[in-house]
């Protein structure tokens, strides 16, 4: 069956990096640098027997040998086929570059770092030149650790009331202060806390509607990612409260501008980028349609 496995598929760093952001995702990152490495993970694939397996090998010089040693594995054992999509591996893929240069993008990823805890969810990276634009949920971005980590120093909050970070580590501090004498409510851990500092943050009122006139906010909000993207001192979030709606339409405004200095990308492009990126991403109908009215005017 050798000649029959399918080819080894290429992952970005940010391809990466996104895909393990996205909590539907099964990811098995295999380091080819370990002596170690492939008798590691044939035992987490061979114990977890959860359907739908990305294995990512990265590596230097040897990450391709590793990768077929492991796909060679993966298929003699029955884990995965070529035609059938209910396997337990779906995909080996390699990373492309080596393990310095997906550090070097995610120094916080690195179990070296000083920042690194395990299990860590972060933000979506949808958009990068020099400073790096990134989209999330409420959960990500109202998480101080967040901030500290990626050099988050800007934010844009797509709801009516969901509070700003800083908000947020104040209503901590005052629930743990009640709590100071309860033994059945332990205090919330509020450490990254001072290294929230937000140079600027944009609110854009909205409601998740097909009613809501989002469109009113394109204009503000892509001139104020614009100029924190020029700025180059820290990177950009956006958000709501799941990641996939308000924030997902005010990205994707600011991407069909962005395409307009370069090579102009249509809103389909722009959409499918998005959800290559974070593929929760769904704009409701409303939402949709003025983004084709948008698409059209700057036309």
């Amino acid at each position: 069956m050798g000649n029959s496995w399918p080819k080894l598929k290429e992952l970005t760093a940010i391809e990466l990096y996104n895909k393990l952001q996205d909590t539907r995702e099964l990811i098995l990152v295999v380091d080819a640098t370990l002596e170690d490495c492939g008798d590691v993970n044939e035992e987490v694939i061979s114990k977890r027997r959860a359907r739908g397996w990305t294995v990512v090998v990265m590596g230097d010089d040897n990450k391709t040998r590793c990768a077929r040693d492991l796909q060679h594995w993966i298929y003699k054992h029955g884990f995965g086929s070529c035609d059938d999509s209910s396997d337990l591996v779906k995909d080996v893929c390699e990373l492309e570059g080596g393990v310095d240069g997906f550090y070097s993008l995610f120094p916080w990823l690195s179990p070296q770092h000083a920042y690194f805890e395990a299990g860590r969810l972060y933000p979506s990276l949808i958009f990068r030149d020099g400073s790096s634009l990134f989209l999330s949920n409420f959960g990500v971005a109202s998480d101080p650790y967040i901030y500290r980590a990626l050099d988050i120093k800007y934010v844009v909050n797509c709801s009516r009331d969901l509070p700003f970070v800083d908000e947020v580590v104040s209503i901590l501090r005052e629930r743990n202060a009640k709590m100071v004498h309860s033994t059945a409510f332990p205090p919330i851990n509020t450490d990254h806390a001072d290294h929230v500092d937000l140079k600027a943050r944009l609110r854009v009122p909205v409601d998740d509607s097909c009613d809501y006139q989002i469109c009113e906010y394109f204009a503000e909000s892509v001139n104020f990612i614009s100029d924190c993207m020029s700025k180059q001192d820290g990177h950009i979030l956006i958000h709501c409260k799941h990641g996939q709606s308000r924030s997902a339409t005010i990205a994707a405004a600011f991407l069909l501008i962005e395409s307009r200095k370069r090579s102009p990308t249509s809103l389909q492009e722009v959409l499918s980028k998005l959800k290559s990126c974070r593929p929760r991403v769904s704009p409701n109908e409303g939402f949709l349609k003025q983004l084709h009215s948008f698409e059209g005017a700057i036309s």
